[in-house]
């Protein structure tokens, strides 16, 4: 396995601890994100110091056949840009971790719920900026960000009732899809 998926897929073990955590263990919860989010912080600072500055082109590469009768595989690589937009996001998670440390209660759903989505929008933006071949860009890493996103914006809206306003996430599947058909 490539450092690459190991990097998303990290996130994704953080945020399934915090959904198997028992309810009411808030405080718990949130140690939890924020050690799973800091370790996937230094995993990243660890990939960018094996980074070679001086080759040209993909480094980390990963590809395996997804759909061959489609030709869709699934292909990771991360050049200079790629890698310092990965590195963002990944320092990025335990300050917004830290800074929603009190937002979170009181949400429509509980903190470790809150805090599993960030991490799993972690493991989707290091999806779309690691994703070397298009329709896992678009389709897989694009689409399933949107999802995490949506969910967090839900969270702490004040209007009533999470299912009228889930349908608007299928348009923006649909549209990415119909713009990669045609």
């Amino acid at each position: 396995m490539n450092s690459l998926t190991i990097l998303g897929l990290l996130p994704l073990v953080g945020s399934a601890a915090l959904f198997l955590l028992p309810k009411g263990s808030d405080l718990l919860a949130k140690q939890v994100a924020l050690g799973a989010s800091i370790v996937v912080a230094i995993a990243g600072l660890g990939m960018a110091f094996s980074f070679d500055r001086s080759a040209t082109g993909f480094q980390f590469v990963e590809k395996h056949q997804w759909i061959p009768a489609f030709g869709i595989n699934y292909a990771l690589g991360v050049d200079g840009i790629s890698l310092l937009l990965i590195l963002l996001a990944l320092v990025l998670t335990p300050i917004v971790i830290l800074a929603c440390w009190h937002e979170a209660a009181g949400g429509r759903w509980s903190v470790k719920n809150f805090f599993g989505l960030i991490l799993i929008l972690e493991t989707m933006i290091v999806g779309v900026f690691a994703a070397t071949d298009i329709f896992f860009l678009i389709l897989v890493s694009l689409c399933l960000n949107l999802s995490p996103t949506r969910f967090l914006k839900l969270f702490r809206n004040d209007l009533k009732g999470v299912l009228p306003k889930l349908p608007s996430i299928v348009p923006c599947h649909l549209i990415l899809l119909r713009k990669l058909l045609i």
